[in-house]
């Protein structure tokens, strides 16, 4: 019967400690991520799963409208805006990290230059070497009216 419980207490701390691994795992990976963005960093690009699922949720706090990003377009997007010079300095407040199976989900709300309040989601995985990669990112962007 002992023999049984060191078993399965032994089991159990080797399950934590693989959650622990992913969870301590993405939230450098997110670290990484911030720091790329703040200097300009056109490293931030490989940060990201070539597949993955990018949605800017608009609303005007009555409507929402979802707009699919596709990864090319993205990264068109990010890098020009690298190519700019300017630094990201948005901050990110209470992130919260999740694991769910084999991803990891963080919940974060970025504090923009202009004093905006945008909810986001970024869902971390193992890519092919091991390594915690963006596999969806969302962000809520209040506006005063829709895009069309």
């Amino acid at each position: 019967m002992k023999k049984s419980l060191l078993i399965i207490a032994l089991l159990f701390s080797g399950m934590v400690a693989v959650q622990a691994d992913d969870i301590s795992d993405a939230k450098a990976a997110f670290q990484t991520l911030i720091q790329y963005q703040k200097s300009d960093d056109p490293n931030s690009l490989g940060l990201f799963t070539p597949t993955c699922a990018i949605t800017y949720t608009f609303t005007d706090g009555t409507n929402t409208k979802d707009v699919p990003v596709p990864m090319l377009s993205y990264s068109a997007m990010i890098s020009k805006a690298i190519s700019e010079k300017k630094g990201n300095h948005d901050t990110y407040e209470n992130p919260t990290f999740t694991k769910n199976g084999n991803t990891v989900t963080v919940n974060a709300t970025v504090m923009t230059e202009d004093k905006k309040a945008e909810p986001i989601t970024i869902v971390y995985m193992r890519d092919q070497n091991g390594e915690m990669a963006i596999t969806q990112l969302h962000v809520v962007v209040p506006v005063a009216q829709l895009p069309k």
